[in-house]
C-alpha cells in the first residue's frame, strides 16, 4: 500500500514537471520568436520593408508563431512517448521474439505514410497560412484605408473583396483537412491492426501451449501500449508537418539581412557641435540623376522641384532608409571633417539626423506619449517644442490637453495639426541635423531661429 502512495505521488510529480517544462518551453520560444521578428523587421532597409506585406508579417507574428508554440508545447510529450516506444519494444522483444516481428510488421507502414504525407500535407498546409496572411492584409488595408473606401462608395467593393479571399482560404483550408483525412486515419488504425493481430496470434500459442498464459497476458498489455503510443506518434506526425510550414514561413522573415553594412569602423565627426550634409553625384535609376549639393553646418538648404522630381527619394536616403545606386552621401562637421555614410550604421546616422515625411505616423496613444516616445524630458524642453512647433496653442485647447488620447495613426487630428505633433517630437529628439518635407510656411521663421542645427527643406512647386 505505502509502496502505491509513492508510486502515485512520483507519477503525479513527474507529470507536473513534464507540463510545466512543457508550458515553459513553448511560451519562451513563442516569446522569442516573436522579439526576434519584430527586431528582424526593424532592420530593414526601404527595399525590403516596401516588399514586406503587412498582412503577411502580422499572420506570421501571430498564427505561425502559435503554432509553433503548440508543437514545442507537446516536445516533451513525443520525447516521452518516443522513450516509452523503445522500452515497450525491447520488453516485447524479451517476451516473444516470435509475436514481437507481428507486432513491429505495420510500424514500417506508419513511417512510409508518414514520408509520403509531408510534401502534399506540407505545401497545403503553406498555401492555407499565405492566404490567410492576404486575408488579413485585406482587412489590415481596408480598416487602415475606411475613410478613402467611404469617400468612394467603396463599402461593398471592399466586402465582395474580403469575401473572394475568405472563400479561398475556405478552399485551402479545406484541402488541409483533406490530405490529413487521407493519411491520419490510416495511420492511427495500423497500430490497433496490429494489436488484434498479435492478441488472435498469441492467444492461438497459448492454447497449443508454446507460450504460458502469464506470458501471452504481459505480452497483449506491453502489445496494448505500443500501439497506444504508436498512435500517438503517428498523430504527431502529421502536427509537425503543419508546424513546419509555419516554422519556415517565420524563419523567411529572421533571414532578411539589413541591407547595409558599413565598410569600415569610421568614428563620427565632432558631434558636439552642429553637423550638415554633403551629396556628391548621388543617382537612383529612375529617380535622382547624379545630384550633388552641400548643406553647411548650422544653415539651411531648401531643395524645391515639382511633384515626382525625386524629393521624397532624397529626404529617404539622407535617412539612411535606402542606399544611392551611385555617388556618395556623407556627414559633415564645423571643421570640414567628412565621414560616409557607407562607413556608418543606419541607426548611427538617424541618430544624428532628424526627419519629418509627409506621411506623418502617430500612435493610438495620448500627445505627450506621441512626443516623448518612451524618452525623459522636462516640462520646459516639451513646451519649447510644441511652441516652436505651433502645435502649443491647439494641444491646450484640447480637453485633456498634452495627455489627449487620439485616435489610431492621428486620425482625430488635422493634417496640420498631425504635421505640427510630428515636427515638435522632431525638435525634442535634438539632433545635430535635420531633413524635413513639406514644411508649412508659418513655420518657416521659427525653425530658422534653430540655427545650431542645418535643415534641409523639400517643397513640391
Amino acid at each position: 500500500m505505502v509502496c502505491l502512495v509513492i508510486a502515485t505521488v512520483a507519477r503525479y510529480a513527474l507529470q507536473f514537471s513534464r507540463r510545466f517544462s512543457a508550458g515553459i518551453l513553448s511560451i519562451n520560444v513563442q516569446h522569442r520568436l516573436r522579439v526576434s521578428m519584430l527586431d528582424t523587421v526593424l532592420k530593414l532597409g526601404g527595399p525590403a520593408q516596401d516588399s514586406l506585406h503587412t498582412g503577411q508579417a502580422v499572420s506570421r507574428s501571430i498564427s505561425d508563431i502559435s503554432t509553433v508554440q503548440g508543437l514545442c508545447a507537446v516536445l516533451p510529450l513525443t520525447v516521452g512517448n518516443a522513450t516509452k516506444l523503445v522500452l515497450t519494444a525491447g520488453v516485447i522483444v524479451w517476451l516473444s521474439p516470435v509475436l514481437s516481428l507481428l507486432a513491429f510488421a505495420t510500424l514500417p507502414l506508419v513511417y512510409l505514410l508518414g514520408y509520403r504525407s509531408r510534401t502534399p500535407l506540407f505545401e497545403a498546409t503553406r498555401a492555407a497560412q499565405d492566404q490567410a496572411a492576404t486575408v488579413t492584409g485585406v482587412v489590415e488595408e481596408t480598416v487602415t484605408g475606411i475613410r478613402v473606401v467611404k469617400a468612394f462608395s467603396q463599402q461593398q467593393r471592399e466586402v465582395a473583396r474580403l469575401h473572394t479571399e475568405s472563400q479561398e482560404l475556405y478552399r485551402r483550408r479545406l484541402q488541409v483537412a483533406r490530405v490529413t483525412a487521407l493519411f491520419q486515419p490510416v495511420m492511427e488504425q495500423l497500430p490497433l491492426a496490429a494489436l488484434v493481430a498479435n492478441i488472435m496470434a498469441g492467444g492461438w500459442l497459448a492454447l497449443q501451449g508454446t507460450i504460458s498464459i502469464g506470458t501471452f497476458v504481459a505480452f497483449a498489455t506491453y502489445v496494448t501500449t505500443l500501439s497506444q503510443v504508436t498512435k500517438m506518434l503517428s498523430g504527431m506526425v502529421i502536427r509537425v508537418q503543419t508546424g513546419i510550414s509555419s516554422l519556415a514561413r517565420i524563419t523567411e522573415i529572421l533571414d532578411l539581412a539589413p541591407p547595409h553594412a558599413p565598410t569600415a569602423s569610421t568614428s563620427l565627426p565632432d558631434t558636439s557641435t552642429a553637423l550638415g550634409i554633403d551629396a556628391q553625384k548621388v543617382t537612383v535609376a529612375g529617380v535622382l540623376d547624379s545630384i550633388s549639393f552641400t548643406a553647411q553646418p548650422g544653415k539651411t538648404l531648401c531643395i524645391v522641384g515639382p511633384p515626382g522630381s525625386g524629393k521624397s527619394m532624397m529626404v529617404q536616403l539622407l535617412s539612411g532608409f535606402y542606399q544611392p545606386d551611385s555617388g556618395s552621401l556623407a556627414l559633415i562637421d564645423t571643421a570640414g571633417n567628412r565621414t560616409a555614410y557607407a562607413d556608418l550604421d543606419p541607426d548611427t546616422v538617424r541618430s544624428q539626423l532628424t526627419s519629418v515625411l509627409d506621411d506623418t505616423f502617430l500612435y493610438s496613444s495620448t500627445i505627450m506619449d506621441n512626443l516623448t516616445m518612451g524618452r525623459e524630458f522636462s516640462e520646459e524642453e516639451i513646451l519649447t517644442a510644441t511652441t516652436t512647433a505651433q502645435a502649443h496653442e491647439f494641444i491646450s485647447a484640447l480637453p485633456h490637453g498634452y495627455q489627449e488620447t487620439i485616435g489610431e495613426r492621428g486620425l482625430t487630428l488635422s493634417g496640420g495639426q498631425r504635421q505640427r505633433l510630428a515636427l515638435a517630437r522632431a525638435l525634442l529628439a535634438g539632433r545635430k541635423s535635420w531633413c524635413l518635407m513639406t514644411l508649412p510656411q508659418p513655420l518657416m521663421p521659427s525653425l530658422r531661429q534653430q540655427s545650431t542645427m542645418p535643415c534641409g527643406i523639400t517643397t513640391p512647386r
